[in-house]
């Protein structure tokens, strides 16, 4: 899992070859595996075929689907253990100028912990309360859970979202248990862009953002050169 986690970073060539050279973060940490002393992964790039390396671009991409799929029936299992559960949710326009619906689920766990777990994104059309309620109702049902054992919904403050013909609204009205609440780190946001209004303060943000990046981006080529 540890690999697929960073594979995500370079499915840049589709090819099964010589993996010595470097085709992204995948195969770097296959290369760094077997420099570490996994015979068995060496063996199998040596005597395995060119068309049975399994390390393109597409094999990458079906194990994460595979192992998001896994997780995911395991999360679903342990909320219809669970049986109650609550919906939180937010919508945002992706690069390709899609939006795209997140939609996560908290429940308490057999342990009494309580958990927040992603359900899945979600492509939709229209952003009015009508569409995105539907969206969600559509990807409860898609995974096999009951909307009437809904407890809770919480959203942003958006009129689409918040307002009586908005998600909440719409949904309340199919099941009076689903209680709205206003997204508690919505509002944390709120008050910190509120209080950031001094300029000296939003540069001290913008220069904290920018060390973020290029500290993440020093880490990434340090990796990729193990």
């Amino acid at each position: 899992m540890w690999y697929t986690k960073y594979s995500t970073s370079g499915h840049r060539d589709d090819s099964t070859a010589d993996p010595s050279s470097n085709k992204g973060t995948f195969m770097a940490l296959l290369q760094y595996a077997i420099r570490s002393g996994d015979t068995v992964l060496e063996k199998h790039f040596k005597e395995s075929g060119r068309n049975a390396i399994y390390t393109s671009k597409t094999i990458q991409n079906q194990l994460i689907e595979i192992l998001g799929d896994y997780f995911r029936d395991n999360i679903i299992s342990e909320i219809k253990e669970a049986k109650f559960y609550s919906v939180l949710c937010d919508e945002v326009r992706d690069i390709s100028n899609k939006e795209q619906v997140s939609i996560v689920l908290r429940f308490v766990d057999s342990k009494d912990c309580i958990r927040e777990e992603f359900l899945d994104f979600v492509t939709t059309e229209r952003v009015t309360g009508e569409a995105l309620a539907a969206k969600i109702k559509e990807t409860l049902l898609k995974y096999g859970l009951d909307f009437q054992d809904c407890r809770g919904q919480g959203y942003d403050g958006a009129s689409n979202m918040a307002a009586q013909r908005g998600v909440q609204g719409l949904l309340l009205a199919e099941n009076s248990k689903a209680t709205y609440i206003h997204c508690s780190s919505h509002v944390l946001n709120l008050c910190i862009v509120q209080a950031c209004s001094l300029q000296p303060i939003r540069n001290m943000n913008g220069a904290q953002n920018l060390l973020i990046s290029l500290k993440i981006v020093q880490e990434g080529k340090c990796f990729l050169n193990v």
